[in-house]
């Protein structure tokens, strides 16, 4: 599902900060010159795809340095693990909302859609899932009434008004976007071999499509399922709970001293390759 061009009107990018942190911030912020970043990621279905593109990319940009190079690669891995994750999690993000839009489609009840909504998710976290279903279709109620952020997210939610949304159906893309925009769908574990189990026929079904998009508009490295597949499991077996890179230990207080030395180039090359099929899997051409 692609995302109309609609300006964000459910949440507020205001944040609260104190005066020297203010101060800070107007220190980061000032100068000339070509190096100002601005930060361009939206809210919505491809958000996690838009994100794992920024890791994929950062993981690629520091494989380029020949400067500490054995500070570079827990940096570079880092970022493939955590891009690797976050595109996974979208795949199964944009299953839950398709499934649980042509659920409303049906005229599924409430709890119908709600049991559509908790399918592949660990029983931990079904209430979760519940709460935020039932609270993004409140919003997405107020909406259409015209209301705003923050009066969208603090008045009539709960249930009664879930219902009552839900029969009115979800026919126009606007509201499926604003549905997503709404509902951020929270996908917990870091495991990934469970999440490649989540998705792979998500990934394989749609990599014929992907090599069509490489040829017509990418033109770049597409790895194929079995690739991605092979990484999941050597990521996975290096950090099952993706703070390996981050931490020289775990929770459970074991040391993180068992990485191979490699090879920043190829493994830079790997990054690449990870954001072209990502590229390949997104284009909505």
């Amino acid at each position: 599902m692609t995302q109309p061009k609609k300006p964000n009107t459910i949440f507020a990018s205001d944040i609260q900060l104190t005066g020297p942190a203010r101060q800070l911030l107007a220190s980061l912020r000032g100068g000339e010159g070509d190096r100002i970043a601005e930060p361009k990621n939206y809210p919505g279905v491809q958000a996690f795809g838009d994100h794992a593109q920024i890791y994929f990319n950062n993981a690629g940009t520091l494989c380029e340095s020949w400067h500490a190079v054995d500070f570079a690669v827990f940096g570079a891995l880092y970022c493939l693990r955590h891009g690797l994750e976050l595109w996974l999690k979208g795949f199964a993000q944009n299953q839950v909302l398709n499934d649980v839009l042509d659920a409303i489609a049906d005229g599924k009840t409430l709890d119908e859609v709600v049991e559509v909504a908790q399918r592949g998710c660990s029983k931990k976290y079904h209430a979760a899932r519940r709460d935020e279903l039932i609270k993004a279709l409140c919003v997405l109620r107020n909406v259409d009434k015209g209301l705003r952020h923050p009066e969208c997210h603090q008045v009539e939610i709960g249930e009664q008004f879930a219902r009552e949304r839900l029969s009115e159906g979800i026919g126009h893309e606007s509201e499926a976007f604003t549905l997503a925009l709404a509902w951020p769908i929270s996908m917990g574990g870091h495991d990934l071999g469970v999440l490649w189990e989540q998705t792979k026929e998500i990934v394989r079904g749609n990599y014929a499509r992907a090599q069509s998009n490489n040829v017509m508009y990418i033109g770049g490295e597409l790895l194929p399922p079995e690739k991605v597949e092979a990484l999941c499991a050597l990521l996975g077996a290096w950090d099952k709970d993706g703070d390996a890179f981050r931490y020289p230990c775990s929770l459970t207080g074991d040391w993180y001293f068992h990485l191979p030395s490699l090879n920043l180039r190829a493994l830079g090359e790997l990054a690449s390759a990870m954001e072209s099929t990502l590229l390949c899997y997104e284009h909505q051409g």
